[in-house]
């Protein structure tokens, strides 16, 4: 988590929500909210209030070389603007999909101009990625893989 990204967020003057994060309250101050961690049904309900996703990457780790939160494909799946640091694990694909911010102040600049950015096309292109990556497919990719291998001996 960058505090740096969060902080320049909210001297924007947006709020700020963090959910299921294993952070202590003391990290709360005006406009940064932690909360959770939640069930997945009520987790979707907050969501649903949030104008977008941030996912606030910390990029100056070795660590994060090799991440690619299985989380974006959730966020992805709610239709939202995802905004997110820039991961080296991202695929071309995805980086269309997201706002990628290289610098924590792009991420201020992208929320000031998300009215003029969104629109239905790009939501609904979030989801229907989302869906190619959902349990569901992956199990008839698998099931599909496993009857043409059969087929073969």
């Amino acid at each position: 988590l960058d505090w740096e990204i969060i902080r320049n967020i909210v001297s924007a003057g947006y709020k700020v929500f963090l959910y299921g994060v294993n952070l202590s309250k003391r990290n709360s101050s005006n406009n940064i909210f932690i909360e959770g961690p939640f069930s997945q049904r009520v987790l979707i309900d907050r969501i649903r209030d949030c104008a977008a996703i941030i996912l606030p990457y910390r990029t100056d780790t070795d660590w994060m070389k090799g991440v690619l939160p299985a989380k974006i494909y959730e966020c992805l799946a709610t239709g939202k603007p995802v905004l997110s640091s820039d991961l080296p694990n991202y695929s071309v694909d995805l980086k269309q999909l997201l706002y990628i911010c290289k610098k924590p102040w792009e991420f201020v600049e992208i929320l000031d101009g998300l009215e003029q950015l969104e629109n239905k096309e790009k939501k609904q292109k979030r989801i229907n990625y989302a869906k190619r990556y959902s349990s569901d497919m992956q199990i008839e990719k698998l099931t599909d893989l496993i009857l043409k291998y059969a087929a073969k001996k």
